[in-house]
């Protein structure tokens, strides 16, 4: 090591404030810290990774996420700095965008929408911007505020940004075959595409089936297509009785080496989830659990 100190794992820790564990799963999902090991695979950090670790603890406790802590890091971004314009920015296309959908210009919504998917870091974009959009897009048909074919009109436009920004961002290297869709009956896919845009990014190879489909139907694309992942999105339309069932019976009908996630709204208003599933919060929790995966490699840090 350049460093003259090196610390072991439960001083490092100790000092830091971090868990042992989580500093672990730091390492493995985000790629920092890279300690080195000795012989016998016990890790020792450096002073400066004590230094940098220290940096990373003070932003995650101001509510910065990791992913965007580490990358700060990279970018020798200090934490000082990292309060820039570019959430403030997201949100004022987000607030233009409702704006124009409210006045029937759909030229403005489209233009703000690209904005939000071309500038800053994607998954943040839309974990912290364009999901939330959606939502309040829902409450303002709800509060009579828009009609339902304005609400169709900007997830029609913003899909279509989706598939532009993924033209772009897709990562060409060989991942994870992800099989994406809704349960039976469910046609609301926009939750697809924005995870499907997520994924693709990070290196999954992603097949966007739509929605409705039977399990049995899903269950006939994975063994056509060697899906290793595949992912439910679940609205607040979907039925939590029907929803379980049917997640139940796919997981019964998929070979066991298939993961099956899901996420969406309408999971919070399930009781619980049958075995084998796997409930991913946000795009982000999604993001970060593709990255843990074995055999993961890990694209660079732009």
């Amino acid at each position: 090591m350049s460093d003259s100190k090196i610390y072991s794992i439960g001083l490092i820790s100790s000092l830091t404030g971090v868990k042992e564990a989580t500093l672990r799963k730091w390492e493995s999902r985000y790629g920092y810290p890279d300690p080195q090991r000795s012989d016998s695979g016990r890790r020792y950090y450096s002073q400066t990774h004590l230094n940098n670790l220290i940096s990373i603890k003070e932003q995650v406790d101001t509510g910065i996420p990791i992913r965007k802590a580490i990358k700060n890091l990279k970018k020798n971004i200090l934490p000082g700095q990292v309060n820039d314009d570019r959430s403030f920015n997201g949100r004022k296309a987000y607030a233009v965008a409702l704006e124009g959908l409210k006045a029937h210009d759909l030229e403005l919504c489209k233009s703000e929408l690209r904005k939000m998917l071309n500038k800053g870091d994607l998954i943040e974009c839309v974990e912290q911007v364009l999901a939330p959009m959606m939502v309040e897009v829902g409450e303002c048909w709800y509060r009579g505020e828009i009609s339902p074919y304005q609400e169709h009109c900007i997830s029609s436009l913003l899909e279509l940004a989706l598939i532009e920004a993924s033209m772009k961002k897709r990562v060409t290297r060989r991942g994870k075959n992800i099989l994406l869709t809704t349960p039976y009956g469910e046609l609301h896919t926009l939750g697809l595409s924005l995870l499907e845009i997520v994924l693709a990014s990070i290196g999954g190879r992603c097949l966007n089936i739509g929605g409705g489909l039977s399990f049995q139907e899903v269950c006939k694309a994975v063994h056509a297509y060697s899906i290793e992942i595949v992912c439910i999105s679940v609205s607040l339309y979907c039925k939590p009785r029907i929803t379980h069932q049917y997640l139940a019976e796919l997981r019964a009908s998929l070979p066991e080496q298939v993961a099956l996630w899901v996420g969406g709204q309408g999971i919070n208003l399930m009781k619980s989830l049958p075995a084998g599933v796997t409930y991913c919060a946000t795009v982000g929790e999604a993001a970060d659990l593709y990255s843990s995966l074995p055999n993961y490699n890990r694209p660079p840090v732009k």
